[in-house]
């Protein structure tokens, strides 16, 4: 089980499962299992997001994500 959070113009969302979806909610602040995060966070990849591993504070692509760990996605950056 991983935490996933995706930081956005209003704070950060929580990765949710939602009846197999993927939801980002504010208030719910709770772990995914990990091969459910690394799908749900790859369509974020491609767009830009960068993907932080919280406790080695380096980013990570989704296969080097791991159980009982926790990561922030961070949007692309503005203006370059």
């Amino acid at each position: 089980m991983v935490k996933v959070r995706r930081m956005d113009d209003t704070g950060h969302s929580c990765l949710t499962e939602t009846s197999g979806a993927p939801t980002w909610n504010h208030n719910d602040d709770s772990d995914v299992d990990l091969d459910f995060a690394q799908s749900a966070v790859a369509p974020y990849l491609n767009q830009g997001y960068f993907l932080v591993d919280e406790a080695a504070k380096r980013l990570v692509k989704p296969g080097e994500m791991s159980n009982k760990s926790s990561y922030t996605l961070m949007p692309p950056v503005a203006g370059g």
